[in-house]
């Protein structure tokens, strides 16, 4: 089956059972159950990955993927899901959304009532899937209200978080007893957060596939995002070459903007490798070969959430770049609860570091030119025409000409309500313009287009902010430590005759 039609149907059950965005727990399970369907599994996860859900949304799906059969006795389900009492009432909201023919369930919960003969009705009306306590399971066995006898396949979520270590001991010595009445090898599905401690279930769960929480959770990722006001091609390439990306694959919210950001980029003659992709294409035969992903012109949508997960779970995409408007920061929450991935917010590229890297990438290109002999024939022209001092100026000249020069705007305070700071760190400290940028968005209250020109010297800088906040930059940032050590930050002294 195609992969994208699975996803979907696993983000519609998601949906039917009340959740917006799946946590990355909840996704990896139908892999895990997918792969070790017929084998017992141990899975360490804690309470915040969304356990529950993890635990009930496979059983769904196998439900909903088997055509359905009559079963022997209706009082004895296919599926069980095992659950602290705590637990439960959340459980039977998440059924409760589930859509449901008249007549037909796919899952039954018991237990909240406070008697067990309040459960009758329950157990009457057919159910493959039973989800309750330990405790009250046992009590239905043993007034002859369920068997087990068709019992398939069953999941445990273990509390130990939640509870104290004799509330812990009886629930094990539960799932014990309700196990031993269960004919044939059905395999256990097991959530607990301390898979290296669990007492008498060893007995129970025999040779389980032990899948750690270092195995599904991969925080080695990076997700950096840029803010943009209205995104143009020109905006997206200068943010590819000032950070060195020649090749990433391009995802727009929209088929007409893939189209016309390939129009443009064929226009302008751009020397990166742009795949370009909408929400209607699928990433997986691009995925094959390793690149990062650019995102843009970002949406809520279905399909926008299934192309997300193939590149997020990729082997392929080691880093993603997002560029969005300022009321798109949402989807910032939406990966980070897909794929815990590092965050954090790029600035926007200077002219010289646009420059660089479009030399960078022209340099590359020299390297991968299929006609290597006519380069070296034109190299030989250029020593009997061009003065060896001249040289790398008339690459200068030609470069500017092929790239674009560098504006001088700017580089001097030309707006009268900017002030220029002084402060005390420079290039002998390895630090950049969008170092002191970086530090004094940090610890003030400052937008970007508060910050002026940025002139690095040997051993200080000259930074020009905005007057409404040069006294409190003084003010909170004088002797404040960077890089190691202590550094003044002052008002600069104007030049003098």
């Amino acid at each position: 089956m195609n992969q994208s039609i699975v996803s979907e149907d696993f983000y519609m059950l998601c949906r039917d059972i009340g959740l917006e965005r799946p946590t990355m727990l909840q996704q990896k399970s139908m892999d895990f159950h997918t792969r070790f369907v017929k084998k017992s599994m141990i899975i360490e996860a804690l309470p915040r990955d969304g356990t529950l859900a993890a635990g009930l949304i496979p059983i769904i799906a196998a439900k909903r993927s088997r055509h359905k059969h009559k079963q022997a006795d209706k009082r004895t389900p296919t599926y069980l899901m095992l659950v602290g009492h705590e637990n439960l009432q959340q459980v039977k909201d998440m059924v409760d959304g589930l859509p449901r023919k008249p007549g037909n369930r796919s899952c039954a919960v018991i237990g909240l009532n406070r008697n067990a003969r309040d459960d009758i009705s329950e157990l009457s009306n057919p159910a493959q899937v039973l989800i309750s306590t330990p405790e009250r399971i046992i009590d239905h066995i043993r007034r002859d209200n369920l068997t087990l006898a068709q019992v398939t396949s069953v999941t445990i979520i273990r509390p130990e978080g939640q509870l104290d270590s004799d509330s812990i001991h009886s629930f094990d010595q539960d799932v014990l007893f309700i196990s031993s009445k269960i004919s044939g090898s059905a395999p256990y599905h097991l959530y607990t957060d301390s898979p290296q401690d669990l007492g008498e279930l060893k007995t129970l769960i025999k040779y389980p596939k032990v899948i750690t929480r270092s195995e599904w959770y991969t925080p080695n990722r990076t997700a950096e995002w840029l803010e943009y006001e209205q995104l143009e091609l020109s905006i997206l390439t200068d943010f590819l070459y000032a950070w060195g990306i020649q090749k990433s694959v391009i995802l727009c919210a929209e088929h007409q903007q893939r189209d016309a950001i390939a129009r443009m980029a064929a226009a302008a003659s751009v020397p990166l490798r742009l795949e370009v992709l909408s929400l209607r294409d699928s990433l997986l035969p691009l995925l094959e070969d390793p690149a990062p992903l650019v995102v843009y012109g970002l949406h809520e949508s279905l399909r926008f959430h299934t192309l997300l997960d193939e590149a997020l779970h990729s082997p392929s995409i080691s880093s993603l770049y997002i560029f969005l408007t300022p009321d798109q920061r949402y989807i910032l929450e939406v990966i980070q609860e897909k794929c815990f991935m590092k965050q954090s917010k790029k600035l926007h590229p200077s002219q010289e570091e646009v420059l660089r890297g479009k030399i960078k990438t022209l340099a590359e290109q020299v390297k991968l030119d299929k006609h290597p002999e006519e380069l070296a024939s034109m190299k030989k022209i250029m020593r009997r025409c061009v003065p060896f001092h001249l040289r790398s100026y008339l690459f200068a000249y030609l470069l500017r000409d092929a790239v674009g020069g560098i504006s001088n705007e700017g580089s001097e305070v030309s707006n009268e309500h900017m002030v220029t700071l002084f402060v005390s760190i420079g290039k002998s400290k390895k630090v950049y313009p969008k170092d002191l940028v970086k530090l004094f968005t940090s610890t003030l209250p400052l937008k970007e287009d508060d910050i002026g020109s940025v002139r690095v010297l040997d051993n200080y800088s000259f930074v020009n902010i905005s007057q409404d906040y040069a006294k409190q930059a003084v003010e909170t940032m004088d002797s404040i430590k960077f890089r190691g050590r202590n550094i003044t930050v002052n008002f600069a002294k104007k030049k003098t005759g």
